[in-house]
């Protein structure tokens, strides 16, 4: 989750945490403990942040680099590992 992305958009908004929380309907402790990184931030939790910040909520699920796309499929690792012998 982009935890930055999250707190930029509150403080653009000028809107304290305990504020924003009270609008979303969180306690201001489960709030707090998604922007500080000790609470996983649900795709329903991360929606409601959004309407209420005005944004698109999947911005702060930044996409993950797919290591597997760069590596041979098992075909081609096994070809070039018989081709040293």
């Amino acid at each position: 989750m982009d935890i930055q992305l999250l707190i930029s958009k509150r403080k653009e908004k000028k809107i304290s945490q305990s504020q924003l929380a009270k609008l979303c309907g969180f306690t201001r402790q489960a709030y707090n403990n998604y922007e500080n990184g000790s609470r996983r931030l649900s795709v329903d939790k991360a929606q409601t942040i959004a309407d209420v910040l005005e944004f698109d909520w999947t911005l702060l699920f930044p996409k993950r680099k797919n290591i597997l796309a760069h590596t041979p499929p098992q075909s081609q690792q096994q070809s070039q590992a018989g081709s040293g012998e």
